[in-house]
């Protein structure tokens, strides 16, 4: 058994897991789409830069035959993944000792003296502050 508080807890650690594990990914893929240039021992400035990828399109009835050069990033989406609502249904037994709610997570068993629970969570994403948001922004830039 287990406390409830606990469980709680982890489960919620593990939503927050998850949507860091998607807005990772979706950083390293937007990466894909740059060029690291690392600096030599004699660059004034030590720190790595970054090129877009670029594709090259040739327009054969402009008049001039023109190449125009695109930043293979501007042909994207760039809407990544978010997890907006997670709704997790929990059947438990349970007991309180007079301190804590104690929860058996194993199948329910009728012949044991708990009580059953269903115990419903939601997780909703909301967007961070402006300045939150900022900030974030700021450190992603320095990954």
């Amino acid at each position: 058994m287990v406390k409830l508080e606990t469980l709680l807890t982890s489960i919620a650690a593990s939503v927050q897991s998850s949507q860091a594990a998607i807005q990772q990914n979706a950083y390293d893929n937007f990466m894909h789409y740059f060029q690291k240039n690392t600096p030599t021992s004699d660059n004034a400035h030590p720190e790595q830069t970054h090129f877009p990828v670029i594709t090259h399109f040739n327009l054969p009835d402009s008049p001039e035959n023109a190449d125009i050069a695109v930043p293979a990033v501007a042909l994207v989406n760039h809407d990544s993944l978010v997890l907006e609502n997670i709704k997790v249904v929990l059947n438990v037994s349970g007991v309180s000792n007079g301190k804590n709610f104690m929860v058996n997570t194993e199948p329910m068993n009728d012949t044991q003296e708990l009580e059953h629970h269903q115990i419903t969570l939601e997780f909703k994403h909301k967007e961070p502050t402006e300045g939150i948001s900022r900030i974030l922004t700021a450190y992603n830039q320095f990954l």
